[in-house]
């Protein structure tokens, strides 16, 4: 595997929650399966800026879908705001890497 992640947007029928539940899913999953997939990479700490989740559109050419870009926009496990807040996804990664001693 190469990346994954799962946007956290209620435009994209999500939640931080959902975003969280995918995390602990992902990290069992992985449990069964890391002799063939020795990597997995998510793929944003932060949530994009809304330039930055345009321009990710635009390279991808899809961009006058908006469920697209809040589905972009909304990958990272912590908010774009400068400050960047910690979503529940964050915090529920760091106790499923926690629980396997890294």
């Amino acid at each position: 595997m190469e990346e994954t992640g799962y946007a956290s947007s209620s435009v994209c029928n999500s939640s931080e929650k959902q975003q969280a539940d995918y995390i602990t899913a992902l990290f069992s999953w992985w449990d069964k399966n890391s002799s063939q997939v020795p990597f997995i990479g998510l793929l944003w700490l932060h949530d994009l800026s809304q330039q930055q989740t345009d321009a990710f559109a635009k390279d991808y050419g899809i961009t006058n879908v908006p469920d697209f870009k809040e589905y972009l926009r909304t990958l990272g496990l912590r908010t774009y705001s400068g400050t960047g807040v910690d979503k529940t996804a964050i915090t529920t990664l760091k106790s499923e890497l926690q629980k396997r001693g890294w």
